[in-house]
């Protein structure tokens, strides 16, 4: 399957990626990433929202598009922060991430953060 990701683009304080099925205008992803101020009032981005149409889960697409938005971010000058709040999905996530030593958790701002520069992937398979 074919997926196609769009290049950030910024919406008031947030900037956005989607992702689409192959050329067609069917949306199946998206990620929002929003400025903010963290725990200790530092500028922060942060996921304030990402998800995958149920029909396209399992296929790395979420995967795909935290490591854009972590580019992304590490190109403003900030790291990708995970939200206070997370989905059940999300939560396991950034747990794989912390087990595989690509983010910490802050546990006084409940929030997890990859490193900068973001690792080649995200996702659970092994490198050979």
């Amino acid at each position: 399957m074919k997926i196609r990701y769009t290049d950030a683009f910024d919406q008031k304080d947030c900037f956005l990626i989607f992702a689409f099925k192959g050329n067609t205008s069917l949306k199946i992803g998206e990620i929002r990433v929003c400025q903010g101020k963290d725990f200790y009032e530092f500028p922060s981005l942060h996921v304030k929202w990402i998800g995958v149409h149920v029909d396209y889960q399992r296929h790395k697409i979420g995967s795909h598009l935290y490591l854009l938005a972590a580019r992304e971010s590490c190109k403003r000058g900030l790291p990708l922060q995970s939200g206070s709040t997370r989905s059940e999905q999300a939560q396991k996530f950034w747990e794989k991430q912390v087990r595989k030593k690509r983010a910490t958790y802050n546990a006084e701002m409940f929030a997890y953060q990859l490193t900068c520069p973001p690792p080649k992937s995200l996702d659970g398979l092994r490198r050979r």
